[in-house]
């Protein structure tokens, strides 16, 4: 079994009558190439996106004790993930090099300061970013921790540090935030929220159902949650919504907008207020970029 199959095997860990098929993607490109390839030899076949993440394991052993089935997954590993969309990347080589990618274009602009705007982006890659920039970086992690302290939150507070799943694995806000002196931390990878988010669910059924699977199994109330992924805003209110109605005490929400403008005032107080301009550049689909703009900076675009 390969490397990519293994790595999926965790996905459905209760049904049994399932096999693993990697395509190679240059033969059998898209979702329909790839189901091509598997050449099924079924009366009705069922094809679920690799996006669906709220079909669970024991709906597809129902699914397979009532109809006499099978499932077969077909794997994709990319090596370049550039035109595929919304990927998730667990290899911080890859979420480095796409990094320093971006710090060769701006290296040909006149700009003094970059903000990385990206949680997972400033957990793997600050560091080597600022070894080829001709200008000062910012991450968001620093000011997320300097939100904190200068919430007043004492070092016995409970905190909550929400992420995508490289985010939280690299554990850079648990270690930060234990450096210096704050030890009741929970973390937890939410990455459902991105594509929540990403399809204009800021509310409703499907954000209460995920909320209600990744909250409710939670040790201790949280009085501070870090909102570690610059997503996750635009849930804020929901979010907080949720943890009220279940213990009705106050909750202080960090989130990396306002915490990045704190920092660069206390940082860099040479910095200041001016007319300025928005200018955009995109990677790819710009036209899905002014859309997405202007749904989320509104009045600002």
């Amino acid at each position: 079994m390969d490397a990519p199959i293994k790595q999926m095997a965790y996905l459905l860990p209760i049904v049994t009558n399932y096999y693993f098929s990697l395509q190679n993607h240059n033969d059998f490109p898209g979702t329909g190439g790839a189901v091509m390839g598997l050449n099924l030899q079924y009366d009705k076949t069922l094809v679920l996106n690799g996006d669906m993440p709220l079909v669970r394991a024991e709906e597809l052993q129902h699914f397979l004790d009532d109809n006499n089935s099978s499932i077969i997954m077909s794997v994709l590993e990319l090596k370049d993930a550039n035109g595929y969309g919304r990927v998730v990347v667990k290899d911080k080589n890859v979420i480095i090099r796409y990094g320093l990618e971006a710090v060769q274009f701006f290296n040909n602009f006149d700009i003094d300061l970059l903000v990385v705007a990206c949680n997972t982006v400033s957990a793997f890659a600050i560091p080597q970013m600022k070894l080829q920039a001709n200008f000062e970086i910012v991450g968001v992690v620093e000011p997320g921790i300097l939100a904190i302290q200068n919430s007043g939150a004492d070092f016995n507070s409970e905190i909550l540090i929400l992420g995508t799943r490289a985010t939280i694995s690299s554990n850079i806000y648990q270690q930060k935030l234990m450096e210096i002196g704050y030890s009741n931390i929970q973390a937890i990878a939410t990455g459902l929220f991105v594509p929540i988010v990403e399809e204009d669910i800021f509310h409703g059924k499907i954000l209460d159902a995920t909320m209600e699977f990744y909250f409710n199994n939670l040790q201790k109330h949280p009085q501070y949650i870090i909102l570690g992924c610059t997503h996750f805003p635009l849930i804020a209110d929901e979010i907080y919504k949720f943890f009220y109605r279940k213990n009705e005490k106050k909750l202080n929400l960090i989130h990396s907008g306002d915490a990045i403008l704190e920092y660069l005032i206390e940082k860099y107080p040479n910095l200041k207020p001016s007319k300025s301009e928005i200018e955009f550049f995109a990677s790819e689909n710009p036209d899905g970029l002014k859309i997405v703009a202007k749904k989320w900076l509104k009045d600002l675009i």
